[in-house]
């Protein structure tokens, strides 16, 4: 029995850390099959009875093909060239730019958010398009403008003018979590950028300023933020 188990952990070892480089990081692909899983069981716990036509798991089913959608997107995105995404990226900002903006005119309202798009049966949220626009178009500027954003400050701040508009956009839907998550994605891949450090000082003192203000202007937010206080 522990022979088997020892042939097992290595053979999982050999898997995670391959000997060779791999087209794929393979731990990344396990917590995201992981996180893929837990969330189809959740689906199902939580929607068991709420399927329409006596369906329980309409629910369910409708979120695994989804799922499986994604994979096949996914693998085709993999076999992309690299190259390719850097010279479409400025297309891909300007596209998730006329989708925010349509979003605007024509989306759906839920609870006070204009987020969603309808496509019949299925809705996209632009928001979410806008995150992988957004990176890999800073990703592209940074290979691209490396050494005027290591060099000065107008090269550091032309990339966080582009979040800047993405931001207004989001929060006229109003969407706060998704700016967070922009800037921070974006705050990243600036250090990673090699970017000064003060730079990022003075900016992250900024974007804490700008947060606490449309936390306490805005009573909806507050109450989220103080929900903990009474549970």
């Amino acid at each position: 029995m522990k022979q088997i188990f020892n042939t097992m952990m290595s053979a999982l070892w050999r898997w995670f850390v391959p000997e060779r480089p791999s087209f794929y990081d393979r731990g990344l692909l396990a917590l995201m099959f992981s996180l893929m899983g837990i969330g189809l069981i959740m689906v199902a716990s939580a929607s068991i009875k709420e399927g329409p036509g006596g369906d329980m798991f309409y629910f369910t089913k409708r979120h695994l093909a989804f799922l499986f959608i994604c994979l096949a997107i996914g693998v085709g995105t993999l076999y992309l060239p690299v190259e390719r995404w850097k010279n479409w990226s400025g297309q891909l900002l300007v596209g998730a730019l006329g989708l925010l903006f349509a979003v605007l005119a024509i989306g759906r309202t839920v609870n006070g958010a204009k987020r969603w798009i309808g496509f019949g049966f299925f809705n996209i949220q632009p928001a979410e398009l806008a995150k992988l626009a957004l990176i890999v178009f800073i990703a592209s500027y940074l290979v691209r403008r490396s050494e005027e954003v290591r060099g000065n400050l107008v090269g550091f701040l032309k990339p966080l003018a582009v979040v800047f508009l993405l931001a207004i956009m989001l929060l006229a839907q109003p969407d706060l979590g998704s700016v967070i998550v922009l800037f921070v994605c974006t705050f990243g891949l600036l250090f990673i950028g090699g970017a000064k450090v003060i730079q990022f000082i003075a900016i992250i003192a900024a974007g804490i300023t700008a947060l606490i203000g449309l936390v306490v202007f805005e009573p909806y937010r507050m109450r989220r933020v103080t929900s903990f206080l009474d549970p």
